[in-house]
């Protein structure tokens, strides 16, 4: 008998097994993985052709390009002469596999062989959205279940996150498994209970930032953009924000506190120094607010996007008001607010006029409070609360066409502890077609976990305001005139 190494050029007759070699990719695909079995047994024996032998077997079982059968046949040899070594190779393999026969057949095998020290790699698996199958029918979650049987999935999913590994992927890996976790804890209330479960602040940045939002903001980001947003706002030159936002937010009840995001603390903030008797409101005192300030609101819906006119976008209180928290309705009465200062009118109308003239991009910004500690002299004696819109176009590599904003880092960095952030649809004076947010402005507030505006030219004097959020909830503010 002729013993050829898998990677060895061996030819012989195609319809005769025994002179078929595992790398021929035109012989059938039972010979194949018979030549692959049975040259394996010819030369286990020997620990230098074995050695050989099993690199050119992973060597298969890491080739996309071979048949899932192939593949996973070179993995069970594997697996039976060396278990640890194999399941330090899958571990490596499985984040990124895209076949589902092999991605099921290593979860049973992990299963099969108790490899507990699979479990990052199937949560890092797991964390790659598909259409389908759903995250309860997905095979990496019914290994880690049958794993770890005695704990909860999140639990398993957030010591990952929690204990991160060494080496090169592991801030991938834990960006992964909280992506992973903010999907499946829908709300994050477990997250956020195995946070406040901590004794005290933990060594680990991370860690130690997200116990800190949860214990002072009681919010917990959902996107590894928010995560970014949480560190910013920890940031020392930034302390002041903090210190009064969790103030604040200590003096909110559980009801007040439900459905609580980061980007309520700018809110409650500013409900603290402007208006402190709105702290003691409850969600439905805030409700009845929010009806009498837009009381006579006529809406301009988006048509574009929306062919059947019967199925205009959903912008009023009474269409939304069972997904608007207490935080929500703060921040929708603060918009209106806002946008009634003759102060953010004119800056308004002044870059949306830029904007309309510059055909490159769509403008954006900021809008915030002038809050005592950075209001000028001329404007701090005011009893009123005031307001700015802080224009931030997007940098020259960041100009994709009139009908597209992309948030600069200038922005980005200003609004960590803003009220609100805006962008204009400009592109012509009688734009009302595009009168509210697109499906990019909703990933935008999503991923950012923002409260937003978008105002559009209605008319040359006309400018409409729809205030949105990551949920999806839209609410129309009304109009300003110059």
């Amino acid at each position: 008998m002729t013993i050829c190494l898998l990677g060895a050029g061996c030819a012989g007759d195609k319809t005769d097994p025994q002179s078929v070699t595992a790398t021929d990719t035109t012989a059938p695909l039972r010979y194949r993985v018979e030549a692959m079995r049975r040259d394996w047994e010819a030369l286990r024996d020997s620990d230098a052709d074995r050695a050989a032998f099993r690199e050119s077997l992973k060597s298969i079982a890491w080739r996309r390009s071979e048949p899932p059968t192939l593949r996973l046949g070179a993995i069970e040899i594997l697996a039976d002469d060396d278990p640890d070594d194999t399941a330090a190779m899958l571990a490596l393999m499985l984040p990124t596999e895209t076949s589902w026969d092999i991605i099921g057949a290593v979860c049973e095998m992990g299963v099969e062989r108790q490899w507990t020290g699979l479990t990052p790699a199937l949560v890092r698996s797991w964390s790659r959205p598909v259409p389908r199958p759903g995250d309860d029918a997905r095979p990496e979650r019914a290994a880690i279940a049958a794993l770890h049987p005695d704990r909860s999935i999140e639990s398993v999913v957030f010591e990952v996150f929690s204990t991160p590994t060494e080496g090169r992927s592991a801030e991938r890996a834990r960006a992964d498994a909280w992506a992973l976790l903010t999907r499946i804890d829908d709300g994050g209330q477990r997250t956020r209970d195995m946070l406040l479960a901590m004794d005290e602040e933990p060594d680990d940045p991370l860690l130690g930032a997200l116990h800190a939002g949860a214990v002072k903001l009681r919010a917990v980001p959902e996107t590894t953009e928010q995560l970014d947003l949480l560190r910013r706002m920890r940031a020392p030159e930034r302390r002041e924000f903090w210190m009064q936002s969790a103030d604040a937010i200590a003096r909110l009840n559980d009801a007040q506190l439900q459905g609580f995001e980061l980007r309520h603390a700018s809110g409650v903030r500013w409900a603290a120094i402007f208006a402190p008797h709105l702290l003691e409101a409850s969600r439905e005192e805030l409700l009845s607010d929010a009806r009498r300030a837009l009381d006579g609101v006529r809406p301009y819906h988006r048509t574009v996007d929306h062919a059947d006119v019967m199925a205009a976008p959903k912008e009023t209180l009474d269409e939304w008001h069972d997904h608007l928290s207490y935080g929500d309705l703060l921040l929708i009465i603060i918009a209106k607010k806002a946008i009634e200062d003759p102060y953010v009118v004119e800056q308004l109308f002044e870059q949306a006029d830029a904007d309309r003239r510059d055909g490159s991009t769509e403008y954006g910004g900021v809008l915030d409070a002038v809050w005592p500690s950075d209001a000028g002299a001329d404007r701090s004696t005011i009893a009123t609360p005031r307001f700015d819109a802080l224009l931030f176009p997007p940098r020259p590599n960041q100009r994709h066409g009139p009908n597209r904003f992309v948030a600069s880092p200038e922005l980005l960095d200003r609004g960590t502890d803003a009220l609100f952030h805006y962008h204009f649809h400009a592109q012509r004076h009688n734009n009302r077609d595009y009168a509210g947010p697109g499906q990019g402005d909703f990933e935008y507030a999503r991923r950012f976990g923002r409260s937003c505006l978008v105002f559009t030219f209605i008319n040359r004097n006309t400018l409409n305001a729809d205030y949105f959020q990551p949920n999806g909830a839209t609410i129309d503010l009304g109009v300003i005139t110059r």
